[in-house]
């Protein structure tokens, strides 16, 4: 799959987005607990094409994803084609790593709520759904400053 690296930062900007926020385990954000927060956005991806994607994005001590033991927390997020065609540049079953392509931009840091910042994760995991017509998994985020 040939996933946008900065073109996704681009189309963030004509992005339809919403967040739901819930607080989960009593986490805020010090290390005691997990703060999750629901999120969607609609878009064309250059490289896949129309999508429809929702996700959830957790933070807390349970995502150490930096070097340091801090976190900007990880998105577990499925995307779907809107045009009920299948997306472009991808193969069904197709298994996806940061290394595949070389950067992953966050749905969640994108929103206007949180700056609209592109922020990278330093670990991805995504598969292509069989017919092609969608993808889903996981990212990782370093510690926002």
């Amino acid at each position: 799959m040939k996933r946008l690296l900065l073109t996704g930062v681009l189309v963030v900007t004509a992005l339809g987005l919403s967040v739901t926020s819930a607080l989960a385990d009593n986490g805020n954000g010090n290390g005691n607990g997990t703060d999750v927060f629901k999120y969607s956005a609609t878009y064309t991806d250059p490289a896949v094409g129309p999508v429809q994607c929702n996700g959830v994005h957790q933070n807390g001590k349970n995502f150490p994803d930096s070097p340091s033991g801090l976190s900007g927390g990880q998105d577990s997020f499925t995307c779907t084609s809107t045009t009920g065609l299948p997306l472009t540049n991808v193969t069904p079953n197709e298994l996806v790593t940061l290394t595949t392509f070389g950067g992953w931009i966050s749905d969640y840091f994108a929103q206007p709520l949180h700056g609209g910042n592109a922020i990278l994760a330093n670990r991805l995991a995504l598969t292509v759904s069989s017919d092609g017509l969608s993808y889903g998994g996981e990212a990782g985020y370093p510690i926002t400053i």
